[in-house]
């Protein structure tokens, strides 16, 4: 089942993982097997520094900075222009549907960047939470609820509360 993304100036349709086919997914897998050295160092790479100067920080990683050379950024950006075009299915532009993954390089920017921002999204979907939450009474009195009355827990303790004392630490420096 495809989807149906916002782009500015329409519509864009996105191939489901299991539509994707070879023809839509060579062209990444080609220029990630030739950027396999460069990916190597960036998996491992605890800061990565950009041409333009943007820095991409993985505190959890504790390799060491890597500075992107001209051609290992233009390298990423054409992984993410490929794979980008790889879920790319059709749109509603009055320009015509790219037949490669080349062909997006002469694309608005604004018009690759949402529909990168998309496919990036539905790889990692963002947990939906409720936008509003109101207490009503049924909650309130609802034994079961988060908010519901006092008193509903079967391991109650039979100790007294008590307060805790707080004192401030005194400063040793």
């Amino acid at each position: 089942m495809s989807r149906t993304i916002q782009i500015p100036g329409g519509t864009a349709e996105l191939f489901d993982r299991d539509e994707l086919t070879p023809r839509r997914t060579i062209p990444y897998q080609a220029l990630l097997y030739r950027a396999d050295k460069l990916m190597e160092k960036l998996a491992n790479a605890r800061r990565v520094v950009s041409v333009s100067g943007e820095v991409e920080e993985n505190p959890d990683l504790d390799g060491p900075e890597h500075r992107l050379t001209p051609h290992e950024a233009e390298t990423l950006e054409y992984l993410q222009l490929a794979n980008d075009w790889g879920w790319l299915k059709s749109w509603s532009l009055d320009i015509p549907l790219p037949a490669t993954w080349e062909g997006l390089l002469d694309i608005p920017n604004k018009v690759t960047n949402a529909i990168h921002a998309a496919i990036v999204e539905a790889a990692n979907p963002v947990p939906e939470v409720a936008s509003e939450f109101e207490m009503t009474e049924e909650t309130l009195e609802d034994k079961q609820s988060f908010t519901g009355a006092g008193g509903g827990s079967k391991t109650q303790s039979e100790a007294p509360a008590k307060r805790r004392k707080s004192t401030p630490k005194t400063s040793t420096s």
